[in-house]
């Protein structure tokens, strides 16, 4: 069993503990990979300022708005029960057979392809009382 020392750590780990590299000695990195990885997440975060962090997450923040408001329109824009019109916080999208249920369809909104519609063609959209009350109703 072949080991190697990593440079950073100074512990001496079996090669299965190093990343690949072909500029390495032994075509291994220099850093085990709790070492790489821990090098690596903290020259993300340095690369990154506090401001340049901030508009990230409200880029990310109106990308899931705009998503919602296209899947509230992609179902109709009104709650499917009592047909009302809310803002689109209080829509929930309520799957109408929950056995074909992939995922939970705000996670599919985040992503950037079209599973979200796949998942949505399996829901209707109810504002958040009716939803409640759908659900209380397959209690009793």
């Amino acid at each position: 069993m072949l080991s190697k020392k990593c440079t950073s750590c100074g512990d001496v780990k079996e090669v299965s503990e190093f990343h690949k590299d072909k500029k390495g000695p032994l075509g291994l990195s220099y850093y085990c990979k709790p070492c790489a990885n821990a090098k690596l997440r903290k020259w993300h975060h340095e690369q990154r300022t506090e401001d340049q962090r901030l508009a990230q997450r409200e880029r990310e923040k109106q990308f899931r708005n705009d998503r919602k408001e296209e899947a509230i329109q992609y179902l109709g824009g009104k709650c499917k029960q009592c047909e009302g019109i809310f803002p689109p916080y209080v829509y929930d999208f309520h799957h109408k057979d929950p056995a074909e249920k992939e995922g939970n369809p705000s996670h599919f909104l985040n992503k950037r392809d079209d599973r979200w519609k796949i998942e949505l063609d399996k829901c209707i959209l109810l504002c958040a009382n009716c939803h409640r009350i759908a659900h209380y109703g397959e209690q009793e």
